[in-house]
């Protein structure tokens, strides 16, 4: 009879589960069986050395990993490496790669009888390069490549390994002089001149341009920001022009209208015509606000050089009746850095308006703040602009 035809444990009415082998997990909880199982090699789903020097099965099993000739560990390692490596473990794959090396260069290791097997070495620390690169350990992969150098002179892969680490780091000379070493090995020794080696080389030569060209570009921008910038700044002193932000503002309205321009991704920035004369016309965005309505436009662009007769024609040039009706029944204000307001008369250049001394009118958020009202509506309006100026003055 086998042992599989032999009668199995059927435990008794009321009594224990388990069989009589296993009476000391009767009381334990699931997490405390399996980390009991996990002490016996067979179920082991980790390594843990915690008391190992008291599992003799466990010692057993972790001296026949080094039992044999450098070379077979060495490779029985690379192995191991190489199954972490397929599975995306690369810093085990790491590990594994590593203690390789460690046997192979192992003093007591080289004696004139047992020669290091340069071949498999170089494959460690190959393959370390592309898992540590892999790991974003850059520095620890170009290492590792540098001493496949010190073995094969001519090793490609371990040029190109070199050169696609640097440019990991953005680091386009070294990235170069990599790929440089090995198309110059390679129109020197024909048998290098493989078509995986080329295409390699190739490909990382392109990759080094292209992302060099991404930094010369983003590098030249900003180079034009800053000169754009530093004209701007001139232009704005010059001028004498004052900007705000909107938290100095004391508009009524002030949290629909934050919400407002908060998500509507409009380009608040004020720019020259020509931005390396500080003598060209400056170019505001407006914010129109139509307080007793709770309304708000926006003009992208608007010259200083233009009135508050062009900024009407602005919004209303889809209805000339519409324009002549409002430019005789609408006025326009502007608030002042104190949180007055001042009234803005339809010929009037805006340029003149920003540059004077007092009453001082600011840009807030680098915009042009206007506010249309009826006539009708400016009184009550008014009024109400300086209730609220004294509410906020007395929170301030």
């Amino acid at each position: 009879m086998s042992n599989w035809d032999k009668k199995r444990y059927v435990p008794k009415e009321g009594g224990s589960f388990l069989p009589p082998q296993l009476n000391d997990f009767t009381n334990k909880s699931t997490d405390e069986i399996v980390k009991e199982l996990n002490k016996l090699p067979f179920f082991m789903t980790s390594l843990n050395e915690e008391n190992s020097e008291d599992n003799m099965q466990l010692e057993a099993l972790k001296a026949l990993v080094y039992d044999g000739e450098p070379e077979e560990i060495a490779t029985n390692f690379k192995n191991q490496g190489n199954d972490c490596f397929k599975s995306k473990d690369y810093k085990n794959a790491v590990i594994y790669y590593s203690k390789g090396i460690a046997v192979l260069t192992n003093p007591e290791n080289k004696t004139e009888s047992n020669i290091v097997d340069l071949d498999i070495l170089k494959v460690l620390y190959l393959n370390r390069s592309i898992a540590n690169f892999n790991l974003k350990n850059y520095r620890r992969s170009i290492n590792d490549s540098k001493e496949v150098l010190k073995i094969d002179i001519k090793n490609i892969k371990a040029y190109y390994r070199i050169g696609l680490a640097y440019l990991a780091l953005d680091k386009f000379q070294e990235a170069k002089e990599s790929v440089q070493f090995a198309e110059d090995l390679m129109r020197s020794d024909t048998l290098l001149k493989t078509k995986t080696n080329e295409l390699s080389i190739k490909g990382l030569n392109e990759k080094i341009k292209q992302r060099q060209e991404y930094f010369n570009q983003i590098e030249k921008n900003r180079k034009l920001k800053e000169l754009k910038e530093k004209f701007l700044l001139k232009a704005t002193q010059i001028r004498n022009i004052k900007l705000l932000s909107s938290s100095d503002s004391y508009i009524n309205n002030k949290a629909s209208f934050d919400e407002y321009f908060k998500n509507s991704n409009l380009n608040l920035e004020y720019y020259l015509e020509d931005f390396k004369d500080i003598q060209s016309q400056l170019i505001f965005p407006v914010i129109v606000i139509h307080p007793i309505e709770n309304k708000f436009d926006f003009v992208q662009a608007f010259g200083e050089l233009s009135n508050a007769s062009d900024l009407l024609k602005l919004l209303y040039n889809d209805d000339n009746e519409r324009y002549f009706n409002n430019i005789k029944r609408k006025q326009i204000f502007l608030e002042t850095d104190k949180g007055g307001l001042i009234k803005l008369g339809k010929n009037v250049e805006i340029s003149q308006v920003l540059q004077q001394q007092e009453p001082k009118i600011p840009l807030f958020d680098k915009c042009l703040r206007v506010y249309i009202v009826d006539k009708s509506d400016i009184s009550s309006w008014i009024k109400q602009w300086k209730e609220n100026k004294e509410k906020n003055d007395s929170e301030r």
